[in-house]
């Protein structure tokens, strides 16, 4: 990849469903080639074709690094998909309780209807998580 940044490739570019290579990295959880693309101009929060960010990608994945990552590089942490899900939604009906630890700790808004007909359960599991932890 930096060879390939030396050459001067596009950061930006994007496949046909609209995601670049940043997108990807979240997506798979590589956290070294978020770094190296943001630090080379990458968008943090370029949307693909169904307006899923990059955080949105690595949260559906529960890849906590990436999600670190990319919330430590500036992502935004309440965007909307073009189904209004959010990055927290995702992680919600994902059942990633670690992803969404870090999503509510960044600051995200837990308000939407949506986001709590999927993820009352989940969230419920998370929070009894929550308060063993507090009281070991």
């Amino acid at each position: 990849m930096r060879a390939l940044l030396a050459l001067h490739a596009q950061v930006n570019a994007v496949d046909r469903d609209g995601r670049s290579p940043l997108w990807g990295a979240a997506d798979k959880g590589h956290v070294e080639a978020l770094q190296t693309l943001a630090e080379a101009g990458a968008a943090v929060d370029q949307r693909d074709q169904s307006q899923r960010t990059p955080l949105q990608a690595a949260t559906a994945k529960g890849h906590s690094p990436a999600v670190a990552a990319l919330l430590a590089l500036g992502a935004r942490v309440d965007t909307h998909d073009a189904t209004g899900a959010s990055p927290l939604h995702t992680a919600a009906i994902a059942g990633h309780s670690a992803t969404l630890h870090q999503l509510i700790l960044a600051g995200a808004l837990v308000r939407r209807r949506l986001l709590i007909s999927h993820a009352v359960v989940v969230c419920g599991c998370w929070v009894e998580r929550f308060r063993g932890l507090q009281g070991a």
